[in-house]
């Protein structure tokens, strides 16, 4: 292939740190040394400026673009520039993350002679909004050119969706596992003295945006029940505050009420996300609903004491021996018994830590998943060829 013979956009909802996000840096920064590589954010550029990630892009020879959408309205005036975008940079591919993205990529594009290939980042698309995302995409997916599964198994997601298996490719999510081969024990001094915490602390940690999906609800009311048998132990959760603020406020507030100030840390987005689960006791991913969080995969990479529920995506990722660590979705009950288990060090552990390292390393690696996105690209260019 030619270098930067064609021009491809991932188009996303925010230059944020959400997972869908930083999956798309990761693509768009692989490929930009053989194509023209950009990254398009539906809403405003202000924090991808403040927080250096629109410069990490550009310094990686990948361009940015702002639409500067506002939340609520407009629409059109999205579309519009997009599809302007798209013109002026000769764009061949449009790479979509998420549901406004699909929804305003496929609409800009319509009449041009360019392709669309979207990545499905959840098993449950349009929650609280079913029927009308069902009604959007029987409208819209005929110009989708592949969908991509960025888990095993969503079958039941795409057909709501209304895509038939020949459209459908599976690419799991994947990390760089090598960012993850830290000291604990620099990381946990470290951390203590960035969160004013004693030097004999136990931390259990949760990384990822405090909203409903995540349920950093339900690990609050599991804290609270166990909190009192351990008094070193502080449960740190790290992520965006932003994304659905009510959630937010209720979390926080579920804090105060259970007189968990100052052993239940919410201390937002951060960007050494690496070291904080290097310093980690115990790492809990109590999600309600996922498609394959790289919060996830990165846990497991790190090779530290997990729990995770027992939801589609994280049971096909884990070998057999290793579900012991899942749990139910919403069971604070089941949760914090798993958490009193877990915190207890034993040999059994440290060789499942061993276990979900390699896992990661060799089916779930960065460059694998980038690889392979290439040659969905290719596929798809050749078939319009």
């Amino acid at each position: 292939m030619d270098e930067k013979r064609y021009s491809i956009a991932q188009v996303i909802n925010s230059f944020s740190k959400g997972g869908a996000e930083l999956l798309s840096y990761a693509i768009a920064k692989g490929i930009s040394n053989n194509i023209s590589s950009h990254v398009i954010s539906i809403s405003s550029c202000k924090f991808g400026i403040k927080s250096g990630i629109i410069d990490d892009l550009n310094s990686r020879g990948v361009k940015t673009y702002s639409l500067n959408k506002k939340p609520h309205g407009e629409l059109f005036k999205a579309i519009i520039s997009l599809r302007r975008y798209i013109k002026e940079n000769h764009l061949k591919i449009i790479h979509t993350h998420c549901e406004s993205p699909d929804v305003i990529g496929r609409i800009a594009t319509l009449g041009l002679n360019v392709k669309l290939i979207s990545t499905l980042h959840t098993h449950y698309p349009y929650p609280g909004r079913r029927l009308r995302g069902w009604c959007v995409e029987r409208c819209l997916n005929f110009k989708t050119s592949k969908l991509v599964e960025c888990s095993p198994h969503m079958e039941k997601a795409w057909r709501y969706l209304g895509y038939i298996p020949e459209k459908v490719v599976s690419n799991p999510n994947g990390i760089d596992p090598s960012r993850f081969r830290l000291d604990p024990i620099r990381a946990k001094e470290q951390w203590s003295e960035n969160l004013n915490l004693p030097k004999d602390a136990l931390f259990m940690v949760s990384v990822g945006r405090v909203v409903k999906s995540k349920g950093h609800d339900v690990l609050v009311q599991s804290f609270h029940c166990i909190h009192a048998k351990y008094p070193k132990l502080y449960l740190i959760i790290a992520g965006a505050q932003d994304t659905e603020p009510e959630f937010y406020h209720y979390v926080s507030n579920l804090v105060e009420e259970k007189g968990l100030k100052g052993k239940v840390l919410l201390i937002g987005e951060i960007n050494d996300v690496p070291s904080l689960m290097a310093a980690a006791d115990l790492i809990v991913i109590p999600s309600r609903w996922e498609g394959l969080s790289l919060a996830f995969l990165e846990t497991l990479a790190v090779g530290k004491p997990f729990i995770s529920t027992r939801i589609v995506p994280h049971i096909d990722v884990l070998p057999p021996d290793l579900q012991k660590n899942l749990v139910a979705p919403d069971s604070v009950d089941e949760l914090s018994k798993k958490i009193e288990e877990s915190l207890q060090r034993t040999q059994v552990q440290v060789e499942r830590g061993n276990l979900t390292r390699k896992l990661v390393e060799e089916q779930f690696n960065e460059s694998q998943m980038i690889g392979n996105y290439v040659k969905i690209y290719e596929e798809v260019l050749n078939q319009s060829a």
